[in-house]
């Protein structure tokens, strides 16, 4: 069955859903993209340990972003409204607009996935103006001009 997911029960039952990432996989395959048979075992390992360690309600693979150093590896989410980070009177709230979804990252399946900041309108501008090579790093600055006004981190969220 193409599509079907992974449902499971967190603490306080919290439902999680992931997609079954072994048959997106063998989708991406007849489209000529793979990962290899052991990075797509360690692809769905690591999304459903990101579900269970989030409390996200909904996760899917995004994608993998090349970088000079390190590749970045994507995965975004559903959290709770109220779970909400640090949010400026300028940014959308968690849930609503280009805040509706939550992104992680990770550069190694086999380490913990880190959150991305939630997106600003600078940062969104910023982006649409520049072209750049990531390096892999988080928190490596931008040399761009116009300069941008963050870090790699931002830049990937935007």
């Amino acid at each position: 069955m193409v599509g079907a997911r992974d449902k499971g029960v967190l603490g306080k039952g919290k439902k999680y859903v992931i997609p079954n990432i072994q048959e997106e996989a063998e989708m991406l395959e007849w489209a000529g993209i793979s990962f290899g048979e052991e990075e797509t075992y360690k692809l769905g390992k690591s999304i459903k340990r990101l579900a269970v360690m989030s409390g996200a309600g909904a996760l899917k693979f995004v994608g993998k972003m090349y970088g000079t150093k390190k590749d970045y590896w994507l995965a975004s989410g559903v959290l709770l409204p109220g779970e909400e980070s640090g949010v400026g009177s300028n940014c959308e709230k968690r849930g609503e607009g280009v805040n509706k979804f939550v992104f992680w990252v990770t550069d190694n399946l086999l380490n913990d996935w880190i959150q991305l900041p939630d997106c600003k309108p600078e940062h969104i501008q910023g982006a649409r103006l520049i072209q750049h090579v990531l390096t892999g790093d988080l928190n490596a600055d931008i040399d761009s001009n116009p300069a941008f006004p963050g870090k790699e981190r931002h830049f990937l969220r935007a």
